[in-house]
């Protein structure tokens, strides 16, 4: 459905698409067809082209997409009828006959959208009347597996379609409830009703009175283990001991409802990083409070569960996607947004009579006597979410029989909680397990980026430059946490209005819209204990000038923070001056096989430090081979192969060592049942096609590398 909403989004016109999805009905009326016959597929393309289709056995035959802002159908039919119809924009020369020996041959026409409503009668004669015969001549289509459900409902279904018209939030939110209602009925019994059990063990509990609060507040959070992240859930118990009062205080502080959710959130915080100043200096060590949004709203939920839904930052993400469509919000103002949101669904969830049915048959038997619907609504977003990322569990946490995460103690010491981070956490036995590379390197490429803030992977192609940049920035924040990861590939079309800041359309005028590094930039200087990274895949493909304008030199390490801010050329009313802040990192990748290397500027080289990512052919490389089922010497072997390949190709003037063969096309990440037919894949489909790049003009020279590395 997400994709599906994507390319809704993208039209000019909501009734372009109800005329091209009643014109897809009338075919399937025409044709006798009903949903999943075998004749046809309806198909959505969301990337690069933006299409819905109608797929009659191996043709295209009906199509809506938009072009350059303007919506176009694409129709098929015989020649003789189109030539008769006025203002086609375009007649394909992609023609094919419907018969053997026939001269009238079927073309496709493309029209507006416009052109299409007020044709209407004629463009669908012509259509319906090759498709009576066309369906005919063949049993069924070539492109079923890309067959997409939810856009045949909207054609089989006229119901549907005015509710999509109506309200399309409330539709889109619908198609969520109906895959957790799938869920549900397959799920083990106590799956999700954990959350149900944690809140009303909470309510049982919590006693603001009480005369040992922070006792008290371990007992009440005491199953709450799969909603907290451990280190989070530690800390705060770790302060509720420390200064309960102060702790105390924070809980005043986030149930006045007078104040909105992100002022109580930002005095709450304050308050928390106080207490955490505390700790730091009588204990002489590192104190972090790890007080965010998502453990602000775990005890908001906790004791006003029919008031507050549950936060997590990526099923805040799937909420905007794939219902909403909005802007994700600034940090510290993300939970306030998600609860505006979670409310306008409120009623959608409580009408549903079915959805309420499969809650109470599972909770039946448990005394919860408060309204659900918010912890429904958290738990339809968690749901779809693992359903799409197939994730061990809630928090990508697996609980140990003790009913702790990761195995890891929920009481950690003060020396523990110095660790950044919330998330599974990411150490150095985590990295030199994940890479091959020595950990030497690995430090001091931490040092560099640490010191210039940029820092560029260049090496040949398969080095695991895009797969080392992430798992760098894990590293240094010690934890797993990719809400502070954003990547982006740079195009040659990327532009400046796309990372930075420009007017976009948006409906029927523009609007002035942040791109993608102010919003890491916004949210760095939210939270400035934390650092955040942008990875920037393919850097030498942008016109790199056109995409960082001004900001050139704002990216010198020393020359971030306010007292270097400056106006953007896109500026809003009452705006203060744009500033990168100290902790945002830039980590690029670029392929020194492309040849667009020399487009780097040379002002941006002296702004990054370029590292060299060779291939990593070494006994770690080898031992990761036996893991996937390899015995050693096959191992040896596929390694012997590679280097040899790598010693040809820096030998060939015209290459050299940027051209090198790298690991990343051996790393299946499956096992490998049968390892020469799996190298004669790789070979095959993977390493050739880049041999034919390398000597395009000897063709001789390839074919015999190629018979070489095959031979047994």
């Amino acid at each position: 459905m997400n994709k599906l909403r994507q390319v809704i989004q993208r039209l000019e016109r909501e009734e372009h698409l109800i005329h091209f999805l009643d014109a897809a009905e009338k075919l399937y009326h025409h044709l006798g067809l009903t949903r999943d016959n075998p004749k046809t597929a309806v198909t959505v393309l969301n990337n690069p082209k933006w299409r819905l289709g109608v797929n009659l056995h191996a043709r295209l035959v009906l199509a809506l997409y938009n072009k350059q802002g303007k919506d176009k159908l694409w129709i098929t039919m015989r020649k003789s009828d189109a030539i008769k119809i006025k203002e086609i924009e375009r007649i394909s020369d992609n023609s094919f006959a419907l018969q053997k020996g026939e001269d009238d041959d079927v073309v496709a026409v493309t029209v507006s959208a416009k052109q299409f409503i007020r044709q209407k009668d004629e463009l669908l004669s012509g259509l319906l009347a090759m498709a009576g015969i066309y369906s005919d001549l063949r049993k069924s289509t070539n492109y079923k597996k890309y067959h997409n459900h939810e856009l045949e409902e909207l054609i089989t279904s006229p119901t549907l379609r005015e509710e999509l018209l109506k309200d399309s939030e409330t539709f889109y939110f619908k198609h969520l409830i109906h895959r957790y209602k799938e869920y549900w009925g397959t799920a083990p019994v106590d799956d999700e009703i954990f959350k149900w059990k944690a809140i009303s063990h909470f309510q049982r509990h919590f006693d603001m009175d009480a005369e040992n609060f922070g006792a008290m507040l371990k007992e009440c959070f005491s199953e709450h283990t799969r909603l907290f992240y451990h280190i989070g859930l530690s800390a705060f118990h770790y302060m509720a001991s420390y200064n309960p009062d102060a702790i105390k205080d924070i809980f005043t502080t986030i149930s006045n409802h007078e104040m909105s959710l992100s002022a109580r959130f930002s005095a709450a915080r304050q308050m928390a990083e106080e207490i955490a100043r505390q700790i730091s200096d009588d204990t002489a060590k590192p104190f972090k409070q790890h007080f965010d949004e998502r453990q602000m709203s775990v005890i908001l939920a906790s004791m006003f569960p029919d008031r507050y839904p549950i936060y997590k930052n990526d099923i805040y993400q799937l909420l905007l996607e794939q219902v909403s469509g909005d802007k994700p919000a600034l940090a510290g103002l993300k939970y306030e947004h998600y609860s505006q949101l979670a409310e306008q669904f409120r009623d959608t969830i409580s009408r549903d009579k079915e959805l309420q049915s499969l809650i109470d048959e599972r909770i039946d038997g448990h005394p919860f006597n408060w309204d659900s619907s918010l912890l429904i609504f958290q738990d339809i977003l968690w749901v779809n979410k693992r359903m799409n990322d197939t994730e061990p569990d809630e928090y990508g946490e697996k609980d140990d029989s003790n009913g702790n995460t990761s195995g890891e103690s929920q009481e950690l010491d003060v020396a523990k909680l110095e660790l950044t981070g919330e998330n599974i956490l990411y150490t150095r036995d985590d990295i030199q397990n994940d890479l091959f590379m020595d950990i030497g390197k690995v430090d001091e490429i931490v040092e560099l980026l640490l010191y210039k803030k940029n820092i560029i992977l260049q090496g040949p192609p398969g080095t695991g430059k895009t797969f080392f940049a992430k798992r760098l920035a894990w590293y240094i924040m010690g934890e797993k946490d990719n809400d502070r990861i954003t990547t982006v590939q740079f195009h040659p079309s990327y532009s400046y209005e796309d990372f930075i800041r420009g007017y976009r359309p948006v409906k029927d005028k523009f609007e002035l819209r942040d791109g993608l590094f102010m919003d890491v930039c916004e949210q760095a200087r939210a939270n400035p204990e934390l650092k955040y990274f942008m990875v920037i895949d393919e850097i030498n493909r942008g016109n790199l000038s056109k995409v960082f304008g001004e900001l050139m030199l704002l990216i010198e390490h020393d020359k971030r923070g306010p007292a270097h801010a400056l106006t953007l050329p896109y500026f809003r009313d009452n705006e203060p001056e744009f500033y990168i802040p100290e902790n945002v990192y830039l980590i690029g990748t670029m392929n020194t096989a492309d040849r667009s290397l020399a487009m780097v500027d040379y002002a941006l080289r002296r702004r990054f430090v370029f590292i060299t990512m060779d291939p990593q052919l070494n006994a770690a490389f080898k031992k990761y081979l036996q893991h996937l089922g390899l015995n050693e010497g096959i191992a040896e072997k596929w390694v012997e192969k590679i280097e040899w390949l790598n010693e040809q190709i820096r030998s060939d003037s015209s290459l050299g060592e940027s051209f090198c063969i790298g690991q990343s096309y051996f790393c299946t990440g499956q096992p490998i049942d049968d390892p020469k037919r799996k190298f004669e894949q790789i070979i095959r489909f993977e390493i050739e096609p880049l041999l034919h790049e390398y000597w395009f003009d000897d063709e001789k020279k390839v074919r015999r590398l190629i018979t070489e590395l095959l031979m047994a």
